[in-house]
């Protein structure tokens, strides 16, 4: 399988929730970086995926671009949803969002390194910014920085 089916396959799983799909296209020692202020882990991403169904419940992510280069693959996408649900932000810091009732639509640039026929690691090119970008669409202030 070529990794950009892989990565595809991986974004449409965590779309849906399908933990089981996601466990089958990554490594255990699976990493994101970039993403938040700090590394994401398996079990993290696990998370923040259940988080955002909760919170956004017509959550869906849509490639815009998808393009594979030895093992890296860099894919362009967009996620929408609807903020129906608690946003609990898993930073610390960052207060839970009570739902607006909000629609938000979030670029994303991510290079994913495939190893094995399987995701190890991405780093977003995004990069953390995404937060500020997320809370700016809710019309959330962000608190005061550290």
């Amino acid at each position: 399988m070529d990794g950009s089916t892989i990565v595809t396959a991986v974004l449409n799983a965590w779309q849906r929730g399908d933990k089981i799909t996601l466990l089958k296209y990554i490594t255990p020692d699976f990493i994101i970086e970039n993403w938040l202020p700090m590394p994401v882990s398996v079990g993290t991403f696990m998370l923040i995926g259940h988080v955002f169904h909760l919170a956004f419940p017509d959550w869906a992510i849509s490639i815009d671009h998808i393009r594979q280069d030895g093992d890296q693959v860099e894919a362009t996408y967009h996620s929408t949803g609807t903020h129906t649900g608690t946003l609990s932000t898993l930073i610390p810091g960052l207060p839970a969002v009570q739902p607006t009732g909000k629609s938000i639509c979030l670029p994303g640039n991510i290079v994913s390194v495939i190893r094995d026929n399987h995701i190890a690691s991405i780093r977003s090119r995004t990069g953390s910014e995404g937060i500020a970008v997320l809370f700016q669409q809710l019309g959330v202030a962000l608190p005061p920085a550290h």
